[in-house]
């Protein structure tokens, strides 16, 4: 995928806001000037930018001789591959409303792995009793590792991410920070009674969504999906979409209770404040 860096949006020390144009859509990123020039979501590196303090157009283009005429670079969309014995439950939500838009803009590609590909023997075993006994099937280590191992064979450098109890607490600072990186993600999704302990060594990240028990980890798996893609550079509508919603600072904010037409609905009005104009 072929874009341009159009032009200066604002800029920072070290850092500056711009207008990308992709052939099919434009996208506001940070680039990332220290050393070379990083978008986020797109995990690129444009080389030969040295390091500098831009604090205006005219110096970016000093740093970059000839920017206003376009800067083109070849930029990648971030890869999202889901391990899961049910394709079918996650694949109509990855298809539709936002995330479908970012995969058309190609900011972002999906593959579910059916796990069932990878079972043992002439019925694709992928889960057994537990040693020392106990209600219900673990998923076998042979099938999910073999997946993990081929997922990563298509995204070398994808971070491996598995939702359990066992992980840190999902946060909306967490969503932040993967879609920040860009990195590949491949998410691996639990069923049954859990997986067989040793599959952890094969896993970067653990996380839990909640104090709360789930049929699988597909749902986990499409919440962490949902909260980074939706961040991403061009897949929601506004500029500012993503920095006024709530739990922008994790816990520390909730966003303001808002109001559209009709203005009285069954003796419900609009606060008045939002009807003068006076927002503030």
């Amino acid at each position: 995928m072929v874009c341009w860096l159009e032009f200066i949006h604002s800029v920072y020390p070290h850092r500056a806001a711009v207008h990308v144009v992709f052939p099919n859509h434009a996208a506001y990123c940070v680039l990332d000037l220290t050393s070379q020039v990083f978008i986020p979501g797109t995990s690129e590196l444009v080389p030969g930018v040295p390091s500098a303090r831009l604090s205006s157009r005219a110096a970016l283009n000093r740093v970059i001789p000839g920017y206003v005429a376009g800067m083109c670079y070849t930029a990648r969309n971030m890869k999202i591959q889901i391990i899961t014995l049910f394709p079918e439950v996650v694949e109509p939500y990855l298809h539709a409303s936002m995330l479908w838009k970012a995969q058309d803009k190609g900011i972002v590609s999906y593959s579910c792995i059916n796990l069932r590909q990878f079972g043992l023997g002439p019925r694709r075993q992928v889960d057994d009793t537990p040693y020392g006994g106990g209600d219900g099937m673990l998923l076998k280590p042979e099938p999910l590792v073999t997946a993990i191992e081929a997922a990563k064979a298509q995204s070398p450098q994808a971070l491996v991410i598995l939702p359990t109890p066992r992980g840190e607490l999902y946060r909306q600072s967490d969503a932040k920070q993967l879609a920040a990186a860009g990195q590949d993600l491949v998410i691996v999704c639990p069923r049954y009674e859990g997986y067989d302990e040793r599959i952890t060594n094969w896993i970067d990240k653990q996380y839990c969504i909640g104090n709360y028990v789930l049929t699988g980890g597909e749902l986990p798996a499409m919440v962490i999906v949902d909260s980074v893609v939706r961040l991403l550079p061009g897949v929601l509508g506004g500029e500012m979409s993503a920095h006024i919603e709530s739990f922008q600072d994790d816990d520390q904010s909730i966003e303001f209770p808002q109001y559209t037409r009709p203005e009285n609905f069954h003796g419900l009005k609009v606060p008045e404040v939002l009807l003068t104009g006076n927002h503030g």
